[in-house]
């Protein structure tokens, strides 16, 4: 019993330790231009083929329209470009971040 408590703490400090160098994406910035939307999602990261955005999602009023997968990002940030024909005034683009290794961010903006 008591070499499975040992066990057990040192594998939480192992989880614990791994959990604490990964971080999910720090900012989304939103650009849109007509029917385009510029997405620079910034992810500061030491080995970006390893700990990436892993997926960008795009929804307009709530419909899911973008789901791009990335296998590794540039520097300290992922970028992307999409073309959403018919995109109109008023709407509500949101963009979901997801990190390879722990947690994710969403951001809203505004089509006016």
């Amino acid at each position: 019993m008591r070499m499975f408590i040992v066990v057990a703490c040192i594998m939480a400090i192992c989880l614990n330790s791994t959990l604490a160098f990964c971080n999910p994406p720090k900012d989304i910035a939103v650009t849109i231009s007509g029917e385009n939307i510029d997405i620079i999602v910034t992810h500061p990261v030491s080995n970006p083929s390893e700990h990436y955005i892993k997926t960008v999602k795009v929804s307009v009023n709530g419909v899911l329209l973008v789901q791009q997968t990335f296998f590794q990002q540039a520097g300290n940030e992922q970028r992307a470009r999409y073309s959403i024909p018919g995109l109109k005034k008023p709407s509500d683009v949101s963009v979901e971040a997801d990190c390879s290794m722990y947690g994710s961010l969403v951001k809203t903006a505004r089509v006016e």
